[in-house]
């Protein structure tokens, strides 16, 4: 009996050869996968640097709410989870501001309009919400229940934590205070997106601007930039912590989400839908004899 041989051919103008019957060699192949990885991977990045480029917590929800698909999610248990996120939200602030080397980047005009009018930071947030929602309101965007609810537990929350923290004495507490306050207000935010619910009037205004042909990214970081830069010049408190906050939210978040998402559907299972199967030689059929 002759043993079967699989035929090598070369197709024109292409030095690598090709076996019949089959694919082309699998070193092409491999690179190939590669070469999709890679692509995969920019896009990826330059998603998360177009729609997390973002100085704000505000921003942030917003920008990952606009590439999330619509869960309709209702019940007690997400309310809860959006009211577990503004209060950690508000205790993030709070230690902020306590700390004295500067608030996050939205913060910055809600300090500014508390000192010039005597309002707590809380409602100073209610007042600069309230003017975002009536205008939205306004042009056919309303804000939804858990929209409102979020708004409110932000301001209760903020007002709360400010008179139960005292101001760090020390400039390691005031360090610890920034940290602190990062990581809670990355685990308020992440912890409402893992719910899949609404994160703010930041949200209204990115739709306005879709509906008027505006690009929502960059009506969102100009708005943004315009908030703390008017909290500045009202006096606003801006510092280092700022800074911080501003180049840190983002990548937290995505570590938070990452984590709730693993306690979700499983570390294991995450890795069998991103990891490539392997090549293996018994797969490349063979004739039988």
């Amino acid at each position: 009996m002759t043993a079967n041989r699989r035929v090598v051919t070369r197709a024109p103008g292409n030095s690598f050869p090709k076996l019949s019957g089959w694919v082309e060699d699998r070193p092409m192949a491999k690179v190939s996968l590669i070469q999709d990885a890679a692509k995969v991977s920019r896009q990826h990045t330059s998603s998360s640097v177009r729609w997390f480029g973002s100085v704000s917590r505000q921003g942030v929800l917003a920008a990952e709410r606009a590439t999330q698909h619509p869960t309709g999610r209702t019940g007690f248990r997400y309310t809860l989870s959006l009211l577990a996120g503004a209060l950690l939200i508000g205790i993030g602030a709070s230690f902020y501001i306590h700390s004295n080397l500067g608030v996050p980047a939205y913060d910055v005009l809600y300090t500014a309009i508390s000192q010039r009018t005597g309002l707590s930071i809380g409602q100073s947030s209610w007042v600069f919400a309230a003017a975002i929602v009536t205008f939205c309101t306004a042009v056919g965007h309303r804000p939804t229940l858990n929209g409102l609810i979020f708004i409110v537990a932000i301001g209760l929350s903020i007002d709360g934590a400010v008179a139960v923290l005292r101001d760090a004495d020390s400039l390691p507490m005031q360090a610890l205070f920034v940290l602190l306050g990062t990581a809670a207000i990355a685990a308020g935010i992440a912890l409402i997106l893992h719910a899949g619910l609404t994160g703010g009037p930041m949200e209204l205004l990115m739709k306005v601007a879709d509906d008027y042909g505006v690009d929502p990214f960059k009506m969102r970081v100009t708005v943004e930039f315009l908030i703390v830069a008017v909290g500045v010049v009202l006096g606003g408190d801006a510092g280092p912590g700022t800074l911080f906050f501003v180049v840190t939210l983002s990548p937290l978040i995505r570590l938070v989400q990452q984590a709730l998402q693993d306690h979700r559907s499983g570390r294991s299972l995450r890795l069998q839908q991103i990891d490539p199967a392997p090549f293996v030689d018994d797969a490349i059929p063979q004739s039988a004899a």
